[in-house]
């Protein structure tokens, strides 16, 4: 796993050429941390929320790699989770809502390609594997307690679906490669647990996924030596902040502890990905973000989350990239990282959507890889489809008939939808971009 000058040529290559972006680096490792149900307002180094919780092992991810100022993932669970393991927008998968082990809504198809089996087809007997934490992407007809595994996940060890009925972050079922049964253990203890016994075993390189339950409901009061903090049990129907601030505090200490314990020699080779799966839930959302533009919609508030990179291959450690990048890109991202192309081991006629973000990590000054980003939701059963793109100034939703328009440079809080009054000539040159963008998308 020794990295050799055949990456620093690569490396050095990138930063003269940018069409080398995609070009393989030698193999390394890459842990890839997923918080749930946390924005941008939640995580200490984004500086942007109120009533933030304390996140400085987070904190120190940003001071010693590159922050995202604007990541969009979708606004729901699975559907992100589905965009970064295929490198595909959801319209292609079919995933535009939360999985239900009801199968009222599809799960993830086990025809579709996934990380780890771009891993084994692209680069046989080179990684292992393993997903760690919350799978959400499976149900009883498509994979059942073995969806992670028949994915094409050689470990799998966490929740398969959201929590149900008495179930809460001490009294949960954990699934392990097929075989299922409650754990007392504090859910994002075990998964730190989990993430060790992994990576401190491996002999080659591996993708480990560490997808955290926190800071997702039901909310209770941590262990005090987590959170730093002494909560009643909660009320029903009471202020949830408290508990949910309790649990990403908790989140971050246990963050600390898996980096504290990973050893340096392997961290050192290792590219730590630490982001979330949509934004924050309106109930936990605090001014000046707006709770009716949280999670689950497709305003700021439940797109734009945390995206953090720290590697070996971060060129000046500690900045910020303002372009736009999404969740969609993880995907070819951690394939660049890792040397593997998917294009020559996925079925012909394949359409991936993930644009690399490598050029980011690698050159302080390089361009913009996206001129647009964009998100969606279907199958919500209270709602008609959603879709949504952007670029680095004016948005455009679209829901039925309903259209919105906001330039985000004059109203980041989304307040003034433009198409309720008289264009400009700007704002229609714009409204014209961008609905011609998103038309040839889903047209592609």
């Amino acid at each position: 796993m020794r990295r050799t000058s055949s990456l620093c040529s690569a490396a050095a290559g990138l930063l003269v050429n940018f069409a080398l972006a995609s070009a393989p680096l030698a193999q390394g490792n890459v842990l890839m941390l997923m918080a749930d149900d946390v924005g941008v307002d939640k995580i200490g180094a984004y500086g942007e929320g109120s009533m933030v919780p304390s996140t400085p092992n987070i904190d120190a991810l940003a001071a010693g790699g590159v922050r995202f100022k604007t990541c969009w993932t979708n606004a729901t669970s699975s559907t992100t989770r589905a965009t970064v393991l295929t490198g595909r927008y959801s319209f292609r998968t079919g995933i535009g809502y939360l999985v239900l082990q009801d199968t009222s809504t599809p799960a993830l198809s086990l025809s579709e390609t996934i990380l780890p089996e771009v891993f084994d087809l692209g680069s046989p007997g080179s990684f292992t594997h393993a997903s760690i934490g919350k799978w959400h992407l499976g149900n009883f007809t498509v994979g059942g307690d073995a969806a992670p595994n028949l994915a094409g996940f050689g470990h799998f060890s966490g929740i398969l679906t959201n929590m149900e009925g008495t179930e809460n972050y001490s009294n949960w079922m954990k699934t392990e490669n097929g075989v299922s049964a409650f754990s007392p253990t504090y859910i994002t203890t075990d998964q730190v647990d989990e993430a060790l016994a992994f990576v401190n075993t491996q002999t080659s390189s591996w993708y480990c996924q560490v997808w955290f339950w926190a800071g997702h409901a039901p909310y209770e009061s941590p262990p005090t030596a987590l959170c730093g903090c002494t909560l009643p049990p909660p009320v029903p129907h009471g202020d949830v902040k408290p508990y949910y601030n309790a649990s990403i505090a908790s989140l971050d200490t246990e963050i600390g502890r898996l980096l504290s314990n990973i050893p340096a020699e392997v961290l050192a080779e290792t590219t730590i990905i630490f982001v979330a799966d949509n934004g924050t839930p309106a109930e936990s959302t605090v001014a000046p973000f707006v709770p009716a533009h949280a999670k689950p919609t497709l305003y700021e508030g439940g797109l734009r989350v945390p995206l953090i990179v720290k590697g070996p291959q971060v060129v000046q450690p500690g900045r910020v990239v303002n372009h736009l990048v999404n969740s969609v890109d993880l995907f070819r991202t951690v394939l660049d990282v890792m040397g593997v192309q998917p294009e020559p081991v996925l079925p012909p006629g394949t359409k991936i959507d993930s644009v690399s973000m490598l050029p980011y990590l690698l050159d302080p000054a390089a361009p913009a890889q996206r001129k647009w980003i964009y998100s969606e939701l279907f199958f919500d059963p209270l709602f008609q489809p959603k879709k949504a793109i952007r670029d680095t100034r004016f948005k455009y939703l679209r829901q039925g008939t309903f259209e919105e328009l906001y330039d985000l440079q004059l109203d980041p809080w989304e307040s003034q939808n433009l198409m309720l009054g008289v264009l400009t000539p700007l704002q229609v040159r714009m409204y014209r971009k961008l609905t011609e963008d998103l038309a040839a998308l889903l047209a592609s």
